[in-house]
C-alpha cells in the first residue's frame, strides 16, 4: 500500500491559481484605501495648521488685519510661538511640511479667513 502524505502538482497549481485571483481582486481595493486614507490625513495635517493659525490670530488680535485686507504668516511663525507641533508630517510623502508654507489671514468685512496658500505648500529638504 502506497503512502501518500504530500500534495500533488496539480494540487499546488490550483491553490496558486486561487491566491492568484484573490490577490488580483483585493489589491485594488487595498490600494484605493491606503490612498484615500493618505489623502483624508494629509487634509486633517493642513486642518491642524489653519487651528493653530486661528489661535495665533486669537493671541495677537490687535496685529489682525484691517476690514479688506490680509496678512501672511509662516508655519514656522505657528511652531515658534507653539501654536502647532514641530514636526508636522506630509502623510502623502512622509517629510515634514516645509517652514516657508505661508497662512493667509483676510479680513473679510469683519469675518477673518485662514487660508493656506497652496503654491507654498512643500517638504523640508
Amino acid at each position: 500500500m502506497k503512502n501518500k502524505n504530500g500534495f500533488t502538482m496539480v494540487e499546488l497549481l490550483a491553490v496558486l491559481v486561487v491566491l492568484a485571483v484573490i490577490t488580483a481582486i483585493t489589491m485594488p481595493v487595498i490600494t484605493s484605501t491606503l490612498k484615500s486614507s493618505r489623502e483624508s490625513s494629509y487634509d486633517r495635517q493642513l486642518d491642524v495648521i489653519i487651528d493653530g493659525a486661528k489661535s495665533y490670530g486669537a493671541k495677537n488680535i490687535g496685529n489682525l488685519p484691517s476690514i479688506g485686507s490680509s496678512k501672511t504668516i509662516t508655519l514656522r511663525d505657528l511652531k515658534d510661538e507653539g501654536f502647532v507641533e514641530e514636526d508636522i508630517t506630509n502623510p502623502e510623502t512622509k517629510k515634514l511640511f516645509a517652514d516657508t508654507m505661508e497662512i493667509r489671514i483676510s479680513n473679510n468685512n469683519g469675518d477673518i479667513e485662514y487660508t493656506i496658500v497652496e503654491s507654498t505648500i512643500e517638504d523640508q529638504e
